[in-house]
């Protein structure tokens, strides 16, 4: 894992609530296509640290775009939209996720996204035109209004020089244009506009209901689930489990230092660890970016995510801090 500092070089209103940040980097930044940075952010309310998915090309060297959504009452987004300044460096680190361009990627790619989920497949699109010119590529963004599309410019200067095939899926809106879709986008509707949409490598990122929708009608259609890349900006799974808090308080030991720590009903690992004082990496703190990740060797758990762990790594205990509360003693390998 890398950490340099990146020092602010321009701010881009995309949308309402999209703005990309450029960055200068001490050093050159190396991570996949798709993949997620963490930056550390000096807030009003103190330092907090929070996964951004870079939206430009892997290979852009010691320059790096983040894209990212300004969120209502949030308190990272709305600082780093608002009160960053230009030639004012932060320290990041990385990368973090395993959504990422497969390399050497199919013959023929569809891109999907939705929200913020554009910046990660903004990322996967210039790594293709750079690196890979002969991959015939399908991207379609969705959103509400017309508005709300980002990188309008580009992409349609893209789609006229035939670099790629270019649709905007409109949930509010009429289409006024050919390569506009009017409504929520489904497999039906992709099929209707890409006859070889089988045959493709498919990357979607987006919120949970845009993604679960997609990729049951797109596994129903045909689609090989090997096919399909995928990259949620909330917990795959609601946290149901943590519906009913035990009243019961447990002990964390961390092995192999013998610490222990108290774990007050209701608390998740990572605060009862932060409680402590005890140092942990944290970013999205919503089991999306995998920053958190550590492994029990005993103990019960319940988790409301596990959405960045392999099915090897669930086998050997690894769970997520932020996503998980404890049903009984536990014990932690540090």
């Amino acid at each position: 894992m890398q950490r340099f500092e990146l020092t602010c070089l321009n701010r881009t209103q995309l949308t309402p609530d999209l703005f990309s940040l450029e960055f200068e980097s001490n050093a050159p930044v190396s991570f996949a296509a798709g993949q997620a940075l963490m930056l550390k952010v000096p807030t009003s309310q103190g330092e907090a640290m929070r996964c951004y998915s870079p939206s430009c090309a892997a290979d852009n060297g010691s320059r790096l775009s983040l894209t990212i959504k300004a969120i209502e009452g949030g308190l990272v987004s709305n600082w780093l939209r608002s009160e960053l300044a230009i030639g004012q460096t932060l320290e990041a680190q990385g990368p973090f996720g395993d959504f990422m361009l497969s390399e050497p990627p199919g013959a023929k790619v569809l891109l999907l996204s939705a929200g913020s989920g554009i910046a990660p497949i903004h990322s996967i699109y210039q790594t293709l035109i750079n690196k890979y010119p002969m991959v015939d590529i399908v991207l379609c963004h969705s959103a509400r209004r017309a508005a709300e599309r980002p990188f309008i410019e580009e992409l349609e200067q893209a789609c006229e020089e035939g670099l790629l095939t270019l649709y905007w899926a409109l949930s509010q809106e009429a289409p006024r244009f050919h390569h506009w879709i009017e409504g929520r986008i489904d497999a039906p509707k992709l099929h209707q506009r890409i006859p070889d949409l089988l045959t493709r490598q498919i990357y979607l990122c987006g919120p949970d209901g845009y993604l679960d929708d997609l990729r049951s009608g797109l596994l129903a259609s045909g689609v090989h689930p090997d096919a399909i890349f995928l990259e949620s900006f909330t917990p795959q799974q609601a946290p149901k489990l943590f519906a009913e808090q035990s009243e019961t308080a447990f002990e964390i030991t961390l092995s192999p230092q013998g610490i222990k720590l108290p774990m007050v009903a209701g608390q998740t690992v990572l605060e009862a660890m932060e409680a402590a004082e005890y140092p942990i990496m944290a970013a999205c703190r919503s089991g999306v970016c995998g920053s958190c990740k550590i492994s029990r060797s005993q103990g019960e758990i319940e988790q409301s995510s596990t959405s960045t762990l392999t099915e090897s790594e669930l086998a050997e205990g690894a769970l997520l801090a932020c996503s998980c509360r404890v049903k009984s003693d536990l014990k932690i390998e540090i």
